[in-house]
């Protein structure tokens, strides 16, 4: 998902009318760590496998084989769910406190009449949140504002 500046700073007007920027910012770094973690092990896991890195069995085995590397792996990626559905229930938690920006800013992102988006289903609002905060773009965005 592209985010345009101006749409990211709708989201940091949003995120600021909640009240909850440092709680999204610690959120968003450990992510990033976790994701760092990740990244690392994936790469020590593909320099290990060489020419078989990219085939999924070969790292399938070689993780049923090495169970230290897989839970690790595993932590890792239950941790950043953790930390995401953490982000994504704070943002819903705050929403009442910014609502009518909320609908707007979304709008805005997807394109569409305020009144379609207070009318989405929940679950769709909440998977439109997860996607917003995995965008590169915005993940960029905040990384670049926390430096």
């Amino acid at each position: 998902m592209k985010i345009t500046t101006q749409q990211c700073i709708s989201i940091l007007k949003f995120i600021n009318a909640m009240g909850i920027k440092k709680d999204l910012i610690d959120g968003i770094k450990k992510i990033l760590g976790l994701k760092n973690d990740s990244d690392l092990l994936t790469r020590s896991i593909a320099e290990k496998l060489g020419d078989k890195a990219k085939d999924i069995n070969e790292v399938a085995k070689f993780l049923i084989d090495n169970p230290k590397i897989r839970e690790e792996k595993n932590r890792l990626e239950e941790e950043q769910q953790g930390c995401l559905f953490e982000i994504v229930y704070l943002i819903i938690e705050g929403i009442p406190r910014a609502e009518d920006l909320f609908y707007k800013t979304i709008a805005d992102i997807k394109g569409l009449d305020v009144e379609v988006v207070k009318s989405t289903d929940g679950a769709e609002t909440v998977d439109f949140i997860k996607e917003i905060i995995n965008s590169e773009t915005f993940m960029g965005f905040f990384k670049l504002t926390m430096k």
